[in-house]
């Protein structure tokens, strides 16, 4: 999971890197970061390798100033929500059933207990 400076990096990233590899100024992606972030060149090349080591950039290469990369699938899946699963919701009805089936294999699980004692014993 990204904390919220990292996602972002990574949604200015993949806006401005939307087909394939794309050349981009350091400065003017910094600029488009959101403020409260307060991110310099240091902290956001650290971002850069930590989301290329995670697997959701490809950086062809960068120097100074500039920087050539390509958002990868994994990028575009996290950012419409398909990335993580958040586990599954009971809604409705379910827990209702659930609780029922539940109650009704405990209940039948005990049934042959006692019959598996009587004929055993």
């Amino acid at each position: 999971m990204l904390d919220k400076k990292t996602e972002a990096v990574l949604q200015v990233l993949s806006e401005q890197a939307k087909d394939g590899y794309t050349v981009l100024q350091k400065q003017q992606l910094i600029a488009l970061v959101p403020q409260k972030y307060q991110l310099d060149t240091k902290t956001f090349c650290s971002t850069i390798s930590f989301l290329k080591e995670q697997g959701y950039l490809d950086v062809k290469y960068q120097d100074r100033d500039a920087i050539c990369l390509s958002v990868t699938v994994k990028t575009r899946n996290h950012l419409e929500g398909l990335g993580e699963t958040r586990g599954a919701k009971i809604v409705g009805n379910q827990f209702g059933l659930l609780l029922a089936l539940v109650g009704a294999c405990a209940f039948v699980g005990a049934f042959v207990a006692t019959l598996l004692a009587k004929l055993i014993f």
